[in-house]
């Protein structure tokens, strides 16, 4: 690795200010008990990982006040937008990771959410 690439990991995965607290439906795929700078690192990891598989079709990055990832797919001439976040989930002890759709294609978001739950590492 190149010391620009290794400037721009570190960057990227700078911890943030504060981590939000979200109520959203979780399963135990999206949660640990893991530190949430761990599971950023984690979910970053997939989503390289996405990109190289689909061919580019993933750009993501990052909102550097938070542990937030906003992302644009395309694929088949359909585009959809979504939101991956690391977050401390509300009234337990755990963080999870958060994958909210923005806007586009619903099929496409399907795909992508279960792209992602199946290739973290997190439990």
């Amino acid at each position: 690795m190149s010391d620009n690439e290794i400037e721009k990991w570190h960057e990227f995965n700078k911890p943030p200010k504060e981590i939000r607290t979200a109520r959203y439906s979780f399963n135990p795929k999206t949660t640990s008990t893991l530190s949430p700078s761990y599971i950023f690192q984690d979910v970053h990891r997939v989503l390289v990982s996405m990109q190289k598989l689909i061919d580019g079709q993933l750009q993501f990055k990052r909102k550097q006040d938070y542990y937030l990832i906003q992302c644009r797919m395309t694929a088949d001439g359909d585009e959809v937008e979504f939101d991956v976040e690391v977050c401390k989930v509300w009234l337990l002890n755990l963080h999870g990771v958060r994958i909210k759709k923005q806007g586009g294609s619903a099929i496409k978001f399907k795909d992508a959410y279960s792209m992602i739950v199946d290739m973290l590492e997190i439990n």
